[in-house]
């Protein structure tokens, strides 16, 4: 029971600690022989939504690809499509060389951001996305619609 127990609690610590992992537990006061047990797993790496500030939107924007997300900290809408997006992250549909992001226009020190992008000015209703291209805007679209960004991502891969 001891020796169960112990197992149960450097299995733990292990897993916590690395991927790929070789143990040797010896107890010679316990028992006269050497367990090893050698293991590997994989480490399932999900999407998530960057939160960008004015030193990681212009490199986000310049990725192969990239959906960004325009918000308030305040936007209710905004909170309700963030949930729904990080629970699409969760699945296995997500396209894998998507970089997704969101800016709060309401930061400070953004200002550098709006002058580069002046067609934010004009947006008034959020959430607010688009999808860069190596830098370029090639879609955009007022409001969270998982089926519309789904659509559209589909017919740029």
């Amino acid at each position: 029971m001891v020796v169960m127990w112990l197992l149960h609690v450097v299995l733990q610590a292990v897993v916590r600690s690395s991927h790929q992992c070789a143990v040797a537990l010896i107890w010679p006061a316990l028992c006269d022989f050497t367990l090893e047990i050698h293991f590997r797993f994989n480490v399932i790496e999900m999407t998530e939504l960057e939160l960008l500030d004015q030193k990681s939107w212009e490199e986000f924007l310049n990725a192969p690809i990239a959906v960004l997300m325009l918000s308030k900290s305040d936007c209710l809408a905004c909170a309700d499509w963030t949930e729904e997006l990080n629970i699409w992250f969760g699945s296995d549909t997500v396209p894998e060389n998507v970089r997704f992001g969101t800016l709060l226009l309401d930061t400070p020190g953004i200002g550098r951001f709006k002058i580069a992008q002046p067609w934010v000015s004009e947006v008034d209703i959020l959430p607010f996305n688009a999808i860069f291209i190596n830098g370029e805007r090639v879609k955009e679209w007022a409001g969270g619609n998982l089926s519309l960004l789904q659509n559209r991502l589909e017919k740029l891969l």
